[in-house]
C-alpha cells in the first residue's frame, strides 16, 4: 500500500517519439511534412515533450524539419533530440570538453531545442 501511494505521487515525464524515424522495417523515409504532420498528431494527443530529431554529422530530414520549425515560429520549449555526448576521440579515448562539443549537440543548441 506504501508503494503504491509513492507510485501516485511521483511526478513522471512522457517522451514522445513518434516523430523519430524507426530503422527497423522502412521502405522510405519521413519528409519535413511528414514530421510536421506527426507534430500536429502527437499535440492533439496531448503529449508535450516530444523528441523531434535525432542529428549527426550530415545533413539528414530532421536538420531540414527543424529549419522548418523555426521558420515557421514554433514553440520548440518542450522539443528534444538524441545526441551523441561526444564524436571525437583521441587515441582510442572519446573528447570531452568546450574544444570538443559533438556536431549534434550544437545542432541541438542551434534550433533552440533540448537535450
Amino acid at each position: 500500500l506504501k508503494k503504491r501511494k509513492k507510485l501516485q505521487e511521483i511526478k513522471i515525464c512522457v517522451l514522445d517519439n513518434s516523430l523519430r524515424e524507426s530503422t527497423v522495417g522502412q521502405t522510405r523515409g519521413h519528409t519535413p511534412n511528414d514530421k510536421y504532420e506527426i507534430l500536429g498528431w502527437a499535440k492533439k494527443c496531448g503529449f508535450r515533450n516530444l523528441i523531434v530529431a535525432s542529428f549527426g554529422p550530415t545533413r539528414r530530414v530532421d536538420d531540414a524539419f527543424c529549419e522548418h520549425l523555426a521558420a515557421q515560429g514554433e514553440d520548440v520549449c518542450d522539443l528534444w533530440t538524441f545526441t551523441d555526448d561526444a564524436d571525437t576521440t583521441k587515441d582510442g579515448m572519446m573528447m570531452f570538453g568546450e574544444d570538443h562539443i559533438p556536431i549534434a549537440l550544437a545542432k541541438t543548441k542551434k534550433y533552440g531545442l533540448k537535450n
